[in-house]
C-alpha cells in the first residue's frame, strides 16, 4: 500500500464533482486512458496524466478569461475550483499563493486477483477502485515462482508528448507567480 499522484483505476467522476458542488472539466478517466492507450500502446502513468491536466487547466483558464492576457488568465486561475479525471484542481491565493490545494494523493494497494497482482486505488473512498485488503501483505513461498505484475513502460514516443504538457504546467506556474514579482 502506498501513495500516488494518480492511477488509471481511480474513479473521479462528474457525479463526484456534482456532489462537491464544483464543475467537471475535460475527459473522463476512462476516455483519457483509452485515448492514451490508442496513441502509445500502454496505460498512462501519473506523469502523463498530470501533464495532460496541466494543459487542461491552462485551457480552462484561457476560456474563462476569454483572452490570452496573462493578468486575466491569472485571475481565472485564482478563481478556479474544478474536478478533472486527475482529481480536484484549485489554487491557494493566500500565504502559499499559486500552490495546488485541491488535489489529493490517492493510495494504492497491490492486490491478488485471479492469481495475479494488480494495482487498485483504495483511497479516497469516493474514488476507490477496490476496498482495502487486510492483511496488507502476501506471504511468498520460500522459492517464489514467477509473478506477472502490471507495469507501465516508457517508449520513445512518451517524452515529446509529456514535454508539451510539462511546458503548459510551467506556463501556469509563471502566470501565478507573476503576481508576486
Amino acid at each position: 500500500t502506498g501513495p500516488s499522484q494518480w492511477e488509471p483505476q481511480v474513479k473521479y467522476s462528474k457525479d463526484m464533482a456534482e456532489k462537491l458542488g464544483i464543475e467537471w472539466y475535460g475527459p473522463t478517466v476512462e476516455q483519457f486512458v483509452e485515448e492514451y492507450k490508442k496513441a502509445y500502446g500502454y496505460e498512462p502513468g501519473y506523469h502523463a496524466a498530470g501533464g495532460y491536466v496541466a494543459g487542461l487547466v491552462l485551457q480552462k483558464a484561457i476560456e474563462d478569461a476569454g483572452t490570452l492576457d496573462t493578468e486575466k488568465v491569472r485571475e481565472a486561475l485564482e478563481k478556479m475550483d474544478i474536478m478533472t479525471f486527475y482529481g480536484r484542481v484549485s489554487f491557494d491565493t493566500g500565504e502559499y499563493y499559486g500552490r495546488q490545494k485541491g488535489h489529493e494523493m490517492v493510495y494504492l494497494q497491490w492486490q491478488k486477483k485471479n492469481g495475479e497482482l494488480v494495482k487498485e486505488v483504495v483511497w479516497p473512498e469516493e474514488a476507490k477502485s477496490a476496498d482495502l485488503v487486510y492483511p496488507l501483505y502476501v506471504k511468498f513461498e520460500e522459492k517464489p515462482t514467477e509473478t506477472k505484475v502490471a507495469e507501465t513502460t516508457v517508449t520513445k514516443k512518451t517524452p515529446g508528448y509529456e514535454f508539451v504538457f510539462a511546458v503548459a504546467g510551467l506556463c501556469i506556474a509563471y502566470i501565478l507567480r507573476k503576481k508576486t514579482t
